[in-house]
């Protein structure tokens, strides 16, 4: 089975001086050469021939390499074609005619980056760990397999050829930054694998107080490394608040022993932090049976409490979700449970429709989501349009949701706009010849429109930068006016368009 390549591997073959992967330290823990030098030496005291060349890997196709034993057996095996980089060094030791005894691959320094070497009847892999976390690079043997039966390999331990243990737990403990330490712990998962999944597990049951932060990151990481299930379950036996947040929704749905993880929490949906995840954890733990605990409990932010009753079943009162909309700092906690077709729901976000309070732009678009206004919806979202304190982004929303709605309720819009103090004149004639497709109205908006500030990419699309002139310009297209008409309309004593 070919094994995947590393991306750090890579950027080792890339031999590049400059590249990261080529600042760490590089150490051997083998007993065969590491270096070009080294297996020149090493091949003249055993009377081997010594073969180096240099790969290059041309713009297109093919390569440059002819027939060097490193790159008739090893390229094949450590890249796909595509990976390949432009240049690396390649070096083989040879008994007699043809027997390959060693074969490697070295970055541009000389330094080893993968070998086979032939011991018996058997192939030792020699490679170069890129623990670019770490910082080192050691080089060590990891498995071995009879001459032409790799399927058949078998891995080196790594342990008793360099203490990693000691080397991570250096590096863990000198790191002050948690997200950093986690890169540090998924490298060794990831990197070495199953022999350091004991000192991992082993270092977070002792933690005093638990890596609350640290693990929160580490899951948050991919969830195949192993190692992963053993510190989610750690997590629910000992875990903080933020790794128990993210524990929630990574467990397997048929796990049953999500009790201790529900009073860790529910709490952090009261604060500042992890709020979106909270909320999709508490979802969870309220679909495996914990909609009580969750529903009575509460926050100090009397609109988390009404949070905490959505997410535990409960409908709380309109008045509730309002001012939760209106005065929460995270209103789109709440928005992201006021979608879809719910008639509660569609009461509430008109409800909430104010330009002055809470998010009023994103209302309107959550409410332009949904089915058209009835005409007693319209007067609403009407006023709301002739509000001055609306902008031109969210009035160009809910005029193109009224003009979505049938003829008697964009009448029902139009008389609430035409009633409305305080509107300017413009931007009431625009709606009003947008939902009339009246030419007075359409005369009106025009005239005296500043064309040069419509932006008209975004009035002809209906998306995009708005100002006051360019929702003039996209209603008066709605009305059914081409942008000529309009442009020749907005000149001083132009005759008025005579559109729609």
């Amino acid at each position: 089975m070919r094994r995947a390549v590393p991306l750090a591997l890579v950027a080792l073959l890339g031999g590049c001086d400059a590249c990261s992967a080529l600042e760490g330290h590089v150490e051997s823990h083998v007993d065969v050469p590491t270096t070009l030098d080294e297996l020149e030496a090493w091949a003249g005291e055993r009377d081997l021939r010594y073969e180096a060349t240099r790969y290059v890997r041309p713009s297109s196709g093919g390569g440059a390499c002819g027939h060097s034993p490193a790159c008739v057996i090893l390229l094949p095996v450590l890249l796909a074609d595509a990976l390949i980089p432009s240049t690396l060094q390649v070096g083989a030791a040879i008994e007699g005619e043809e027997r390959v005894v060693y074969t490697g691959v070295f970055d541009l320094r000389g330094r080893l980056v993968h070998a086979r070497v032939r011991d018996g009847d058997e192939w030792r892999v020699i490679e170069r760990l890129p623990l670019e976390e770490l910082g080192e690079h050691p080089i060590v043997e990891r498995r071995r397999f009879p001459d032409g039966a790799e399927s058949l390999a078998r891995d080196t331990p790594l342990l008793p050829q360099v203490d990693l243990v000691a080397m991570y737990a250096a590096a863990l403990a000198d790191e002050g930054d948690a997200d950093d330490r986690a890169d540090l712990v998924f490298e060794e998962l990831e990197v070495i694998g199953a022999e350091l999944v004991p000192s991992v597990l082993a270092r977070y049951r002792a933690a005093e107080p638990f890596e609350d932060e640290e693990v929160r990151a580490l899951l948050d990481r991919n969830r195949t490394v192993p190692g992963y299930d053993d510190i989610l379950a750690i997590v629910v036996e000992q875990g903080g608040p933020r790794s128990s947040v993210a524990a929630v929704t990574r467990l397997p749905r048929d796990f049953t022993g999500l009790a201790p993880l529900v009073p860790r929490v529910v709490p952090v949906i009261c604060g500042d932090e992890d709020l979106e995840p909270a909320a999709e954890a508490i979802a969870t733990l309220a679909r495996r049976g914990f909609a009580p605990q969750i529903a009575t409990a509460t926050c100090p932010r009397a609109t988390r409490t009404t949070l905490l009753r959505a997410l535990g079943g409960q409908s709380p009162p309109d008045e509730a979700w309002v001012r939760a909309l209106h005065e929460d700092p995270r209103p789109g906690l709440f928005l992201q449970r006021l979608g879809g077709t719910d008639p509660d729901h569609r009461r509430i976000l008109l409800l909430a429709l104010d330009p002055r309070r809470g998010p009023g732009r994103e209302i309107a678009e959550a409410l332009h989501a949904l089915p058209p206004p009835d005409a007693a919806e319209s007067g609403r979202v009407a006023r709301t349009y002739a509000t001055p304190e609306a902008d031109a982004d969210m009035r160009m929303t809910l005029l193109d949701w009224l003009l979505r709605a049938d003829a008697g309720a964009q009448e029902a819009a139009a008389q609430t706009i035409e009633r409305a103090e305080g509107t300017e004149p413009r931007v009431r004639a625009a709606a009003l010849a947008a939902l009339r497709r009246d030419r007075a109205q359409v005369a009106r908006a025009v005239r005296g429109l500043d064309v040069h500030r419509v932006h008209w990419s975004t009035a002809r699309h209906g998306f995009g930068a708005w100002n006051e002139e360019t929702l003039v310009a996209w209603a008066l297209l709605e009305a059914g006016c081409d942008q000529a008409q309009i442009e020749a309309g907005a000149r001083r004593d132009a005759p008025a368009p005579q559109c729609p």
